[in-house]
């Protein structure tokens, strides 16, 4: 028989069976959540999810080793169930979205194929009544010609009666037959054209029966395609308020009806952290970051540490926008202001008159007090007029989202070009980096989406 394994220490025992405890706590909580997910999940993306899983657990239980408290442990088993949570989540959808497309594609295949039907169909009740209509003329001929026949033996007949002469007889009788044959032409047509048309009467009751099955293919793809919008949320609300938010990458900074100001490094999980200072506008880009307070003044920090080293600028903006080195915002005047150094050098006038202004890649995108909407591919004010109107945008890269007076939202992926389209939901103020959007709306409430340019 073996031996029994030599205890531990009492010190590393208390520690490692604390230690232990979280990690059985956690994979019971990650099992419980994997269970009611996995049923709608297909092979390859329950495949990828357990992967996904696995990761955040070896993760977890590394952190837990070096954790030094119970409620570092604590937020570490919070996190990583919330990751767990998402990575589900987010395998479902794309499961549930994934059937829907294969279902879409059989109905459009099915609605091809009857498509093709249908158009032979016609085509095959077209000709048919083209027959039908040759064959209804050749009747009328045949029916004019037994006519004359008709008349010419009756002639002949007569004249034969009159005559008494053999002759006339005999070609009596030849006239006789062949209006007899006539007769006989006649009625071969006029059952020929009958068919045809009966024919022609069939077809079109054909195509009118596939015609209705093509537009029931029709109605039950519309829905499919309804329901695969419906069953993919856009939006997932954050915990939390605030009135104002700024996402860069993977992270978001924003301020509270307070002026108080919070950051995390998540945008969909962890919590948030409370940066010293009061702000009333902020800005993200990076790590660093911009913002004004309620009397205006300016302040940057290059970190969005708790302990955030604000260094005062000069001057006096209301709102601002930093991208790249490089920072635009605007005063109670509505005049535009930029410069091309964070920390250093003065602010240059912009022309033009803005409310709001956004800042990406050197391109400016603002609104007036109109709600106008102006671009301009430089940060010199080389202003261009985009239709529509905005209260506050958001630019990243090619991209641009904002806000009207009614908090609807819309986007578009050209900053000069293209249509506006409306997303789901209402927002007060909106801010987009990628394909992933942060917004508030009226009751400060916070929300996150993702693939919004889809």
């Amino acid at each position: 028989m073996m031996a029994p394994p030599p205890m531990a220490a009492p010190a590393a025992a208390k520690k490692g069976g604390s230690t232990t405890l979280y990690i059985v706590l956690f994979f019971l909580c990650v099992i419980s959540i994997m269970a009611g997910s996995f049923y709608f999940m297909n092979q390859s993306q329950a495949a990828k999810s357990a992967r996904d899983v696995e990761k955040i657990q070896a993760e977890a239980a590394s952190k837990m080793k070096d954790a030094k408290s119970d409620f570092e442990k604590q937020q570490i088993q919070a996190d990583a169930a919330e990751k767990t949570r998402a990575a589900q989540r987010k395998a479902e959808f794309t499961g549930k979205e994934a059937a829907l497309e294969a279902r879409a594609k059989g109905k459009e295949a099915q609605l091809k194929a009857l498509e093709a039907k249908v158009n032979s169909e016609l085509a095959a009740a077209a000709k048919t009544v083209k027959d039908a209509n040759e064959l209804r003329a050749k009747a009328a001929f045949e029916r004019n010609a037994a006519a004359t026949r008709l008349r010419e033996a009756q002639a002949a007949k007569a004249k034969a009666d009159a005559s008494g002469k053999a002759i006339d007889k005999k070609l009596a009788d030849e006239k006789a037959k062949l209006a007899k044959d006539a007769n006989a032409k006649v009625a071969a047509a006029n059952a020929k054209a009958g068919a045809a048309t009966n024919q022609a009467r069939a077809e079109a009751a054909k195509a009118v029966a596939l015609k209705k099955s093509l537009d029931a293919v029709n109605a039950k793809l519309t829905g499919a395609t309804a329901a695969k919008a419906k069953s993919i949320p856009y939006w997932k609300q954050i915990g939390g308020k605030l009135k104002q938010v700024s996402i860069s990458g993977n992270k978001v900074c924003g301020v509270n009806s307070a002026d108080n100001i919070y950051c995390k490094t998540n945008l969909h999980a962890g919590n948030w952290y409370q940066v010293h200072g009061k702000l009333k506008h902020i800005s993200l880009d990076g790590n660093s970051l911009y913002g004004v307070n309620s009397a205006d003044n300016i302040y940057y920090s290059p970190n969005m540490s708790a302990k955030a080293p604000w260094k005062q600028i000069g001057g006096k903006l209301k709102q601002v926008s930093h991208a790249g080195g490089k920072v635009c915002g605007v005063n109670s005047a509505d005049n535009i202001y930029c410069k091309t150094n964070l920390h250093a050098g003065n602010w240059y006038q912009v022309p033009g008159k803005l409310k709001h202004v956004s800042v990406s890649n050197g391109k400016l995108y603002g609104v007036n007090s109109a709600d106008n909407i102006y671009y301009s591919p430089n940060m010199s004010g080389n202003w261009k007029q985009i239709g529509g109107k905005l209260k506050q945008v958001s630019m990243s890269g090619n991209n641009v989202c904002g806000v009207n007076s009614g908090d609807n939202i819309y986007c578009k992926t050209n900053l000069t070009g293209g249509n506006w389209k409306q997303k789901p939901g209402k927002l007060k103020h909106i801010s987009i980096s990628g394909n992933k959007v942060y917004g508030v709306n009226s009751g400060d409430n916070i929300y996150y989406g993702s693939n919004w340019n889809r």
